[in-house]
């Protein structure tokens, strides 16, 4: 009805996201095309956080190499200190 037309509206125009996306929605002329653009904006989300994930899975190995070889090289160290003070102490 016109009512409801008129307090969407003016939802509308208080919100300038809902604004900008109708706008957009007006330039196509089609529904196909709108379609294709969906599909196209889903496939290139898709590409974008597969990306992002497999940095984050990446990041994560290097941490835990990282974590090992720092704990490989105490564990080095605290041995040669042990021989260092048992030679010491004879």
């Amino acid at each position: 009805s016109d009512i409801e037309r008129h307090e969407v509206e003016m939802q509308m125009a208080n919100d300038n996201f809902d604004y900008d996306a109708v706008e957009g929605l007006e330039q196509f002329n089609d529904t196909t095309s709108i379609k294709d653009y969906v599909h196209h904006l889903n496939e290139q989300l898709i590409r974008q956080t597969t990306k992002k994930r497999i940095r984050k899975h990446k990041r994560k190995l290097r941490i835990q190499d990282w974590i090992l070889i720092s704990i490989g090289i105490i564990l080095v160290l605290c041995i040669m200190g042990y021989y260092i003070v048992k030679q010491l102490e004879s």
